[in-house]
């Protein structure tokens, strides 16, 4: 559920805002585990007549803190997924509603350990740390982070306080929670929805005095329901997972209108906000303006991009064309090396024009077992006032390992298979001369004048653990009553290329369960051919008769 906190209000720089959170407790179980917006549910939406020129961005900035990262599992990388997927399903909201608004992140930001920000506080507290926390002339987060939002990521304490978002209505601030797994869900839509002065029913609208409704952007800004699916800013126990924004133009499955003209349709109060309170900056939208102008780009350079287990990543960032204010961050993905392997990061670089170069220093890990080289990425993300230099914004690193060890070779059993339609068999793999290591190969069917109709397909991924020799896997034939001659496919496996072996494939010959009937013979010389015989006899005659002629001419026309 989300609730009007009794019109509390909290003083900002400019106004009093009103606050509105959002509650767990009203999520039904399809949103409560592992959220997933699973798209268009049936429903149906505007034709989209806006180009990508015409769209507005709006900067949204967010800090975490170290409590948050350790709900993380210290995984950045989760972290930075969570955020772009609940942006991702509040832009497709507008994207798929034709409205040319978007939401643009500038920024993931840790908060500094010296600033003490504390998860495990009430909502409200919160709130006010996250303003403290902005406007800090130790950190300058205003000036180099100057967006339209600005957001903290909260660990969920249900003991201190039970919502999991809480937003100033036509405000600034705003806080959500991840609330179950890591995956993205339609809160953060709706926290800053809240801001933009947006609420959740017309009933929500009516409490409202006189005076408080400047806050607001429309009466008609607000939340419905759409059968068993509710809006982005409907307050209850519905069902989010559409992410639509309400709008009678917009139809579910069972052709029902999802809004109703004049009292709930939040998409015209967008459109209608984007020709003039947008522009002009007029409440609730006083906040927003345009993304910072691009005027510059950054690149990313790696001086040591193969490394030896345990040592340090040198990376550069080079500014070209950079203004006062801009930044960049730099984080690291997994490839074949995970965060075992690597220190997960993700670091801010601002340009303060003392230099166009700057130096950073990710750290990889050593460890005491024997590894084939691991891949991971060092990648640019979130420019503000940038480009990226698509060429080089990131770099892929080899971690090489110390320790020594001999991982073998894999191969087949055998080169060659025949079965017949029907019959099934067992396919081993086998490593020698070594087992060191943990190694994941691919083993897959193609197919060949059999197909998918002869065999079951094969693919799938197979994995030798440390000190494991022998794998199998079953390999099923099909049968059917046509005749048809024997038919051939291929199985085979591909992985990291030292230690696959030369017999990494098997050919594979089916055999029909009854084999086609021989062809006739044909008939021998003695026997009847339906007087074929003597006709040919004939000819042979005749032609004789014809040569012998032909000589005879030809030696009386020399004699003349």
């Amino acid at each position: 559920m989300i609730k009007n906190l009794a019109f509390a209000t909290l003083l900002t720089a400019t106004s009093c805002a009103v606050l509105a959170e959002s509650f767990p407790s009203d999520l039904p179980p399809s949103e409560q585990h592992n959220i997933k917006i699973q798209g268009n549910n049936g429903f149906t939406y505007p034709e989209k007549t806006h180009l990508e020129s015409d769209e507005i961005f709006h900067d949204v900035v967010f800090f975490y803190s170290n409590d948050m990262l350790d709900y993380f599992e210290n995984n950045v990388e989760a972290l930075t997924k969570y955020v772009e997927g609940a942006i991702e399903i509040n832009n497709k909201a507008f994207s798929r509603q034709d409205i040319p608004l978007r939401r643009k992140i500038i920024g993931i930001v840790n908060i500094p350990e010296p600033f003490g920000y504390d998860d495990n506080i009430d909502g409200s507290e919160r709130l006010s740390s996250l303003r403290r926390l902005y406007a800090d002339s130790r950190y300058r987060f205003n000036f180099f982070f100057d967006a339209s939002y600005v957001v903290a990521l909260n660990r969920y304490y249900p003991e201190k306080t039970s919502s999991i978002g809480l937003a100033e209505v036509s405000g600034k601030y705003s806080w959500v929670s991840p609330y179950r797994g890591f995956n993205a869900d339609p809160t953060l839509a709706h926290e800053l929805g809240h801001n933009d002065g947006f609420i959740h029913d017309v009933e929500h609208y009516e409490g409202y005095s006189s005076s408080n409704r400047i806050f607001l952007a429309a009466s008609y800004a607000v939340g419905a329901s759409c059968g068993t699916f509710d809006s982005i800013m409907r307050s209850s126990s519905g069902n989010r997972s559409e992410a639509f924004i309400s709008s009678p133009l917009v139809k579910n499955a069972q052709s029902e209108a999802c809004g109703v003209e004049n009292t709930s349709d939040a998409a015209r109060a967008y459109l209608e906000a984007l020709q003039n309170k947008i522009p002009q900056r007029l409440l609730p939208f006083a906040n927003n303006k345009p993304s910072r102008a691009i005027t510059g780009t950054a690149s990313l350079s790696v001086l040591n991009p193969t490394v030896n287990e345990g040592q340090d990543i040198e990376v550069e960032v080079i500014f070209t064309g950079a203004e006062l204010g801009d930044t960049v961050q730099v984080i690291t993905r997994q490839g074949s090396a995970d965060n075992s392997d690597f220190v997960s990061t993700l670091k801010t670089v601002y340009f303060d024009e003392t230099s166009s170069v700057k130096k950073l220093t990710f750290s990889t890990k050593d460890d005491e077992d024997f590894e084939m080289p691991e891949q991971f990425i060092i990648e640019l993300v979130y420019p503000n006032g940038l480009a990226l230099d698509t060429a080089s914004s990131s770099q892929t690193i080899t971690m090489l390992s110390d320790d020594i060890g001999y991982p073998g070779t894999i191969n087949f059993d055998v080169a060659s298979l025949t079965l017949s339609e029907g019959q099934n068999s067992t396919l081993t793999l086998t490593r020698t001369n070594g087992t060191d290591g943990d190694y994941t190969v691919r083993v897959f069917t193609e197919y060949g004048t059999a197909d998918a109709n002869d065999f079951v397909a094969i693919d799938q991924e197979i994995t030798f653990l440390n000190g494991e020799t022998t794998k199998s896997l079953n390999l099923s034939i099909n049968s059917d009553i046509s005749e048809e001659p024997a038919e051939t496919f291929t199985v085979r496996f591909t992985g990291n290329n030292l230690i696959v072996g030369s017999m990494n494939t098997v050919a594979v010959t089916v055999l029909a369960s009854s084999a086609p009937p021989a062809p006739p013979k044909p008939a021998s010389s003695n026997e009847s051919s339906g007087g074929s015989f003597n006709l040919t006899a004939l000819l042979l005659l005749l032609v004789a008769a014809i040569r012998q002629r032909t000589r005879k001419i030809i030696k009386q026309c020399n004699t003349l």
